[in-house]
């Protein structure tokens, strides 16, 4: 039974009665007693719900402090990843430009050495021909001289090839080396690169 019930229980008890009964008394006490007592629960109510108002208010504010870190979080990472991006591709046309540049200068290298081996070979082979006709005037005749210049010739184009391998090899280890180098220094400077940008984002 609740307190509105005991009291009107105890009201229409006291309509009845009259005031010179002993019982009266009694039932204005207890009426008494439940109007403090409804008067203290009515206090604890409204003290429960500024408490849960206060709690409500509180975790909306967190909510909304936690909405808005993730959103910094969020915008933070996207502009980092935009950064990285473009800082990658920064570093990348660097080293294909380096690696690049490399190349050109290795293979100017290589024509130069081709053809300073080609004046040298050409000589030779212009000395030998002289010589093998002096050599066919006083001992050969005209297809036994046509022979010689043809072995001659064969063994410098020999010569020429083995000289073209070994520059085409040089060349493939030197441009291996120069991706190696161009790799190696990509990861470096992205190594260096974004701890630095973290940090200034910090």
């Amino acid at each position: 039974m609740t307190i509105q019930e005991q009291l009107k229980q105890i009201r229409q008890k006291l309509d009845t009665i009259q005031r010179s009964d002993e019982a009266y008394l009694e039932l204005v006490t207890n009426e008494h007693k439940l109007i403090r007592t409804e008067i203290q629960l009515v206090k604890q109510l409204k003290l429960v719900e500024e408490t849960e108002r206060d709690n409500f208010n509180k975790f909306s504010r967190k909510l909304r402090e936690a909405h808005e870190v993730e959103r910094l979080r969020q915008e933070k990472s996207k502009y980092l990843s935009l950064i990285g991006s473009v800082v990658g591709a920064l570093l990348g046309i660097i080293a294909t430009s380096i690696n690049h540049a490399l190349k050109m200068k290795d293979f100017k290298q290589l024509v130069k050495a081709i053809e300073t081996k080609n004046v040298s070979l050409t000589s030779v082979v212009e000395d030998e021909q002289f010589t093998d006709k002096e050599i066919q005037v006083a001992t050969l005749d005209v297809t036994g001289a046509k022979v010689l210049i043809q072995e001659n010739l064969e063994e410098s184009n020999k010569k020429i090839e083995e000289i073209m391998l070994n520059a085409e090899t040089n060349l493939e280890y030197r441009m291996k080396i120069n991706a190696i180098v161009t790799v190696v220094m990509t990861y470096a400077l992205i190594a260096v690169t974004i701890p630095l940008i973290m940090k200034f984002f910090e």
